[in-house]
This record gives structure tokens, sequence and C-alpha cells, in this order.
């Protein structure tokens, strides 16, 4: 499988439990990570760099709606590292997907 990573014929993707709260609310979800020079998915990857250090995020429509979540707002998400220990962060930018 290595191989076909160091070929670009594949990409690795992290998908963690997490939980988003949106406008106070709480809902889970999952979060997933990806490189963000990829071109194998066809997703806007490019959008998730960011130079002053903010955590932007794609999100797809039918979530979104479901979130109430409209392009640009804000949202906390909360997830679990490896060691158990409770990690979050607000998403400045986000980017509805189809």
């Amino acid at each position: 499988m290595s191989n076909l990573v160091k070929n670009l014929e594949i990409t690795p993707v992290l998908i963690l439990q997490a939980t988003a709260y949106p406008q106070g609310r709480m809902q889970s979800v999952l979060l997933k990570g990806i490189d963000t020079k990829q071109q194998i998915i066809k997703l806007p990857t490019s959008i998730l760099v960011d130079e002053n250090g903010e955590i932007n995020a794609i999100i797809g429509k039918k979530m979104s709606k479901n979130l109430k979540l409209k392009e640009g707002e804000n949202i906390l998400i909360r997830w679990r590292d490896k060691n158990g220990t409770f990690d979050a962060t607000s998403s400045t930018k986000i980017c509805l997907n189809n």
C-alpha cells in the first residue's frame, strides 16, 4: 500500500469520531484529515491551507443543512486524541461541497 501512496495512486485519510457545536447545539460528526496537496480525491483541499494558522473545513451540503451552517460561518469541533484527551478548535472558514 505504501507504494500506491508513493506513486500517488491513493491518498491516506485520517478519520476520527468528533462532536460539532453549531450555534450551541451538539451533533456527532466524522472528522476527516487529508493531505492538502493531494490531487486524487475531487475536493478543493487547497482551501484548507491558511497562512494565518486558521483551521478551515470542507463540509458537505447535506451536513451543512443538518447543522444549519452557511459558508464562512464558524463552528466548534471537539475530538479525542490518541491518548483519549479531548482537543477542540474553532474552524473559521467553511467551504460547502456538493
